[in-house]
């Protein structure tokens, strides 16, 4: 197993995807000043062989998650038996672990996992225990990695040999007077030699303090506006993500669905609005025919007294006529005055019966008034349809 490159994000300070490739056979150096990743980058190595996607970053023993929080993942792509496999790792939310061959998905999850777990042999079985990656500040090991420790006493154990054959005889004399030499180029018993190596690095280092200092207020200022840029691509990575992405979705369906209920609702108030107009308008319009009607019933009234005063009349002329044959001449006339009379109530009565049929318009009036009712019924439900709306 040959690795290749190395992939990370949300990983440590690495907040954005960082590829490491170009790894070749043999010796191959990664040099960048302290801070920059490198031991981050051995560690997600690590967590990616031996560390399960279903480790929660929250425990205290996951250390790749970043400061400000959030998911992190690790490619990692090696060589095989002359195939190209890649490892994808992440822990977190959405976990998963996944091989890929020559391009093509093999596995996934728990099968993924053991795949990986074939790729390296473990410690106890003669596996390399920190070769893949001496760990910067470990010094001493814990009761659980006997075997580790055990494997690495037998590594210096190895070299033991040279390491001795080193520290003994005229070697070691030519090599500590190549030493002394060295020191006298460098320093005097008064300190660093004028203009010597030494005296020019102190120098040098000197200015390179100063140079530090204002180098790590100007870092200060940039860790801040990281954590910052950190904190809005969060924000922005929550906007983005399937699942806020279709609750704002789902809401705006929703407000959009309520929009037009209300809207409908709206139009069915003003449509009953419309209505209760109409309907007032046919209901003043049936009481100005009431009014009519009953001026009418009151001229019709006033018309029957009319005519039986004439009737009465008429009566009276009779009597007088059978009573008094003399005055026959002026009963005629009485007659015929009274006949005048009659003519006239029963041209009376028959506009009051020409009135009387006008009642034909009851049944109109009746429509009317179940009109007016509906109109009433649509008056009571206006409030409820307003608070609809």
């Amino acid at each position: 197993m040959k690795i290749r490159a190395v992939t990370l994000n949300d990983v440590r300070q690495f907040t954005r995807p960082v590829r490491v490739d170009g790894i070749g056979d043999g010796v191959n150096v990664l040099s960048a000043p302290n801070e920059s990743g490198k031991s981050t980058l051995f560690e997600a190595i690590q967590y990616a062989l031996f560390v399960k996607h279903t480790t929660r970053p929250t425990n205290k023993s996951f250390t790749l998650t970043p400061d400000v929080g959030g998911n992190p993942e690790v490619t990692l792509e090696i060589e095989q038996d002359g195939a190209r496999l890649e490892i994808r790792k992440r822990w977190g939310r959405q976990a998963h672990a996944e091989v890929w061959r020559n391009g093509a998905l093999v596995a996934k999850a728990d099968e993924a996992e053991a795949r990986i777990a074939a790729l390296t042999t473990p410690p106890e079985k003669g596996g390399p225990t920190g070769l893949l990656w001496v760990r910067q500040g470990l010094t001493e090991f814990a009761e659980k990695d006997a075997q580790e420790k055990s494997s690495r006493a037998n590594l210096l154990s190895s070299v033991t040999d040279e390491i001795e054959t080193m520290t003994g005889g005229k070697r070691m004399d030519r090599a500590l007077a190549r030493a002394r030499e060295d020191r006298d180029r460098l320093v005097t018993t008064r300190g660093a030699k004028a203009g010597g190596p030494l005296d020019t690095a102190e120098k040098e280092v000197a200015a390179l303090s100063s140079e530090a200092e204002a180098l790590s207020a100007r870092a200060a200022r940039l860790r801040e506006a990281l954590e910052a840029r950190r904190a809005k691509r969060r924000s922005l990575q929550a906007l983005t993500e399937p699942d806020e992405v279709a609750l704002r979705k789902q809401r705006l369906e929703q407000a959009q669905a309520a929009f037009e209920a209300a809207d409908r609702h709206a139009a069915q108030l003003q449509m009953a609005e419309q209505r209760l107009q109409n309907a007032a308008l046919t209901c003043r319009t049936l009481e100005d025919q009431r009014a009519g009607r009953e001026k009418t019933e009151a001229q019709v009234a006033q018309l029957a007294r009319a005519l039986d005063e004439a009737g009465a009349r008429a009566d009276a002329a009779q009597a007088k006529a059978a009573a008094a044959e003399a005055t026959l001449t002026e009963a005629g006339k009485a007659e015929q005055a009274a006949r005048a009379d009659l003519q006239r109530a029963e041209a009376q009565v028959q506009a009051a019966q020409d009135a009387l049929i006008r009642q034909e318009n009851d049944r109109r009036r009746a429509a009317l008034e179940a009109d007016l009712a509906q109109a009433e019924a649509l008056a009571k439900r206006l409030p409820d349809l307003r608070k609809a709306a």
